[in-house]
């Protein structure tokens, strides 16, 4: 029975494969690279490692072989022993056994199982149908700069010279005429309304006059007309002066109130974030977001504040808490041992 290729089948839906009383195979993430001399670009992949002391059977391979080979478990676990006894014979005569698609394996000089994985096989689903590929360099075209002697010919710091002077007489005398012309056009409709007594007063007065007691004369306009006792009115607060600073939006959870781009959204039901970790600063967590989405994790949000004060930062949300739960496994191998979920 040709048992490597089961293997490779399993690969492409598991994380561990365990070949029992030989080892165990792992799959490790690797992003999206590209190469800073040659500009080629590789997708995100999964890559083999193997690790001898995983030799436990843990039922995975055996299973999968029953069900696909329609045999029984029992039978399916002889099959599985007897390639085993079969390649550790040919290891032991020196020889190098190699799997399609998985690696080879072989012993060193002080006989400890080798493993070299085939990277020419990308087991990441989501990166199906990806290649490598090289983009040429952009060349990036200089702005034409005029000749020396053209700029010169045609004298362009003299000509803004003067249009700098010509603007700056026609601007104030072009202002000038316009007021003229406004108060002459509204002096007819507007005389029988407007007392003209302050101006003049304002006008004529000294900037720093001394004050005498024939001088000392109040002048009222028809500003100065309205119920003095109505202005000093207790209760009329005059309104606070306006800011800049964007409105915070207070919600029922204390916890959410903060101002970030990569604020998770209001939700009408609660769900469950898979927190990958916790930061001091707002600058901190939304770095880790950006770092996350780099990664292809764009359901990245900023969750709320801990009792703590630092910035909780989820990888992956999800509404069901069981899909939540089976991610979770996932992304502590992939990002952090210590995730955990928050529901809310």
């Amino acid at each position: 029975m040709n048992i490597p290729i089961y293997i490779k089948d399993l690969l492409y839906s598991h994380d561990c494969v365990i070949i029992p009383n030989l080892g165990g195979l792992l799959l490790n993430y690797k992003s999206a690279t590209i190469h800073p001399v040659t500009n080629s670009f590789e997708p995100p992949a999964k890559t083999i490692a193997f690790n001898s002391n995983l030799k436990i059977n843990d039922g995975l391979l055996a299973n999968y072989i029953s069900r696909k080979a329609k045999l029984n478990y029992g039978e399916a676990l002889q099959e599985i022993n007897e390639w085993v006894r079969q390649t550790r014979e040919k290891l032991e005569h020196r020889q190098i056994i190699t799997l399609e698609s998985i690696g080879s394996f072989s012993l060193d000089g002080e006989g400890n199982l080798q493993f070299s994985p085939d990277e020419a096989v990308n087991y990441y689903s989501n990166s199906f149908g990806l290649g490598t590929f090289t983009s040429p360099s952009i060349l990036r075209k200089q702005p034409i700069q005029p000749a020396p002697e053209k700029a010169k010919a045609l004298n362009l710091p003299a000509r803004a010279g003067q249009f700098r002077r010509i603007a700056a007489i026609l601007i104030p005398a072009a202002l000038l005429a316009g007021t003229v012309f406004l108060s002459f056009y509204t002096a007819d409709n507007l005389d029988d309304k407007i007392s003209y007594s302050g101006i003049l007063v304002s006008c004529n007065r000294n900037p720093n006059p001394a004050v005498t007691p024939e001088e000392n004369t109040t002048v009222f306009t028809a500003a100065d007309t309205t119920n003095t006792e109505e202005a000093e009115e207790p209760g009329l607060v005059p309104p606070p002066p306006p800011t800049n600073q964007p409105p915070v939006i207070h919600h029922a959870i204390p916890s959410r109130d903060f101002i970030s781009r990569f604020k998770a959204p209001e939700t009408p039901e609660k769900r469950n974030y898979i927190i990958v970790g916790s930061y001091n600063s707002l600058e901190a967590a939304e770095k880790k977001v950006e770092q996350l989405r780099a990664q292809y994790y764009d359901d990245a949000y900023i969750v709320n504040i801990s009792s703590k004060n630092t910035y909780r930062v989820s990888a992956v949300s999800y509404f069901g808490f069981d899909k939540a739960k089976m991610q979770l496994r996932l992304i502590k191998e992939q990002l952090n041992t210590e995730a955990w979920i928050l529901q809310m």
